[in-house]
């Protein structure tokens, strides 16, 4: 955890993000939750738009910096590909995280069954290829690179599991070390 914080300490300060730590949830506001869920359905699908695209741009950026942060210090991913989600659950995770430095993720492709198609493509620049590489040696899509930053940074820093609250309180650990454009 320590290594992970001095890592993170030193990602925010280098790129001067505002460092103030969000205090813990211990129980969800539903109704915040709510109003989340339902201003994410009214919102307008709009891939092509350029302030879209600017902000997808901002976040692929940050996290590959946020990864190459964690490979310079050591820190593996390695992809998981049509084998269901890697670990049974957080706690499994985190002793691979903090005994191994490494960390599996489901492959963003699994979620495709048939593949992603050029459409995909198009409409959704998670699923470019990056330039980082797992254990194997395979190529990580935009989003498993976020998978695995958002694991570690988000998750395994402070031990937050996958339920509602811990994804809140991983939400809250995470976001801080993006942009305002991201």
């Amino acid at each position: 955890g320590s290594d992970i914080q001095r890592i993170k300490d030193e990602y925010i300060s280098s790129n001067s993000l505002d460092s103030k730590e969000s205090k813990p949830v211990y129980s969800l506001d539903k109704q915040r939750s709510k109003r989340i869920a339902d201003a994410y359905a009214e919102m307008k699908h709009d891939p092509l738009n350029p302030e879209v695209q600017a902000a997808y741009k901002a976040m692929i950026d940050e996290t590959i910096a946020q990864a190459n942060a964690l490979l310079k210090e050591g820190y593996t991913v390695e992809l998981v590909l049509n084998q269901g989600e890697p670990y049974g659950n957080s706690s499994e995770m985190l002793k691979d995280l903090t005994s191994e430095k490494n960390l599996k993720i489901l492959a963003t492709e699994s979620d495709f069954g048939s593949g992603i198609t050029e459409k995909d493509l198009a409409e959704n620049p998670l699923l470019v290829k990056s330039d980082i590489k797992d254990v194997n040696g395979k190529t990580l899509l935009a989003n498993d690179v976020f998978r695995w930053v958002h694991d570690i940074f988000g998750h395994g820093l402070l031990g937050n599991g996958f339920g509602a609250i811990g994804e809140e309180n991983a939400w809250a650990q995470h976001s801080m070390m993006y942009s305002p454009e991201a």
